[in-house]
């Protein structure tokens, strides 16, 4: 057995207590994880619940879909699990912006595909604001950074780390999870038009040179998934 296998009982001891909380009397169902999928639409009604019932799976205790009307009925015969609500429109958009609110975490993307031009707009780039101003942990789909005005919106609050918050770290950090690619158009919006060639044709130092510049300019932690991985922090590089 490798040292490494050796090393992982006191490994998790030390991650443990960051992540499981410590139960009490006082706690209530939602006391240990509340958390929002923005996204769906009437073709993809699979990824925003991949996504929520891959928190409650992780040991979330509510999970939220916030859907357009169209999705919500597919969704919700999904799993009896989930609170599926259809408030994802020009009419509800406070209402969904009250339960983004009352989250711990925000996922938002997951099943918009190309979006209508009120998802993108209007309605995914008031989710991005709020859930920046409410000061809440952001993962964002990377196909809707394809939205001119989600990306602008995301940029726009990117505010600095406070001080001595350690390396990369702050109240509100944001993760992509883009693909091969989703790597490719978040570049060329983000850093410029020669950014994806650049990636395309560079060796392995270049192509993450591309995703920590990716990274630093929207302010993100940026996974990039794919046949080599990368996990760069946009505050440290």
């Amino acid at each position: 057995m490798s040292a490494g296998l050796l090393d992982c009982p006191s490994l998790v001891r030390r991650f443990w207590p960051r992540v499981v909380p410590r139960m009490t009397h006082a706690m209530h169902k939602g006391s240990c994880g509340r958390i929002a999928v923005v996204g769906g639409s009437l073709d993809y009604s699979g990824a925003p619940y991949f996504a929520a019932i891959s928190a409650m799976h992780a040991g979330a205790d509510l999970a939220y879909v916030l859907c357009p009307p169209e999705a919500a009925l597919a969704i919700k015969a999904y799993s009896p699990d989930l609170c599926v609500r259809p408030l994802l429109s020009d009419d509800a958009i406070d209402e969904c912006l009250r339960v983004v609110s009352s989250c711990h975490a925000v996922v938002i993307g997951p099943g918009v595909g190309d979006g209508t031009e009120a998802m993108r707009e209007r309605l995914l780039p008031a989710v991005v604001r709020h859930t920046r101003e409410c000061g809440i942990p952001l993962v964002v789909d990377t196909s809707v950074m394809a939205f001119p005005a989600v990306l602008a919106r995301l940029r726009a609050h990117a505010a600095p780390p406070p001080a001595n918050s350690g390396a990369g770290t702050d109240a509100s950090p944001v993760y992509l999870t883009p693909n091969g690619r989703e790597i490719l158009l978040l570049a060329e919006a983000a850093v410029g038009a020669d950014a994806a060639q650049r990636f395309t044709k560079g060796d392995i130092e270049a192509k993450r040179a591309v995703v920590a510049a990716t990274a630093q300019a929207v302010r993100a932690v940026v996974a990039l998934k794919g046949y080599e991985d990368f996990v760069v922090d946009g505050w440290t590089g």
